[in-house]
């Protein structure tokens, strides 16, 4: 018997995993779909998003439309509020000539209308971002876009409570002359994103963020601010070109987070 231990077997064969098994499926150094996949281009993003809205036009739309139909609703309802309460108001003026309003709803009353309004619709907004994201990010895995990964309970309580804790860090960074608040923003935009990618606990997914923003600084800031002008463009038509526009900004997220993350991306 040799005392000498055999010899490794032979690598295996570009894209085949070693022992014959399937081909590798990314990773930090690895190749993706048989290929080294590049790292992330504006171009190649807005591209990839473009084809993968085309072949998922139909399933992208309907799950977009629940979060436009709050926001025509939500909005509707506290402007005709607002309107018919300012109708209803009238100027009163007292003998010293000093005037004021009367019938009309309190300052504060407004203000809580608006703010219940606005929470809505921000909530409304999370979750689906979040199922979208989630549904993206399996076209990027070379799957159709399912509806089923959009509508589900699935990581609701990590998705709410990070998304809390990043509007506390937010909101107290607005409190410090408002530009520390614009930063923090940034820098944990893709907090809710590690959670429904990688089931991070919202600490866990706040720091991921941060990290990833920080190490891909001039990435995450061309996205964010393509992103804003194109899901602005899609507000500014009436609302409706937002069936367009937010799918787009929602399949370049998930590209642009899997290049950013060395993970794979279906051709």
């Amino acid at each position: 018997m040799s005392q000498y231990p055999p010899p490794p077997p032979p690598p295996p064969p570009p894209g085949q995993a070693p022992y014959g098994g399937p081909p590798p499926y990314g990773g930090p150094g690895q190749p993706a779909y048989g290929f080294p996949q590049p790292r992330w281009d504006l171009g190649a993003c807005l591209s990839w998003a473009w084809s993968k809205f085309k072949d998922n036009v139909g399933p992208m739309i309907v799950a977009t439309l629940p979060l436009l139909v709050v926001i025509v609703v939500v909005e509707g309802a506290n402007i005709a509020w607002t309107l018919k309460s300012v109708l209803n108001s009238r100027e009163v003026c007292n003998a010293d000539y000093s005037c004021h309003m009367v019938g009309g709803p309190s300052f504060l009353k407004q203000m809580l209308v608006t703010a219940g309004a606005s929470l809505v619709i921000s909530l409304v907004a999370l979750v689906v971002n979040a199922g979208v994201f989630r549904a993206s990010l399996g076209v990027a895995d070379g799957r159709p876009f399912a509806l089923g990964d959009v509508f589900t309970g699935r990581q609701l309580g990590k998705v709410l409570g990070t998304s809390v804790l990043v509007a506390l860090a937010t909101a107290i960074g607005t409190l410090l002359c408002y530009v520390p608040g614009i930063v923090i923003g940034f820098l944990l935009g893709y907090s809710v994103y590690f959670v429904v990618a990688q089931d991070l606990s919202p600490i866990a997914a706040m720091k991921a963020s941060f990290q990833l923003t920080r190490n891909n600084l001039g990435t995450t800031v061309v996205w964010l601010i393509v992103s804003t002008l194109i899901a602005a463009a899609g507000a500014v038509v009436c609302l409706v070109g937002m069936l367009v526009t937010y799918p787009l900004v929602m399949l370049g997220y998930a590209y642009t987070f899997r290049r950013l993350t060395d993970a794979p991306v279906a051709p």
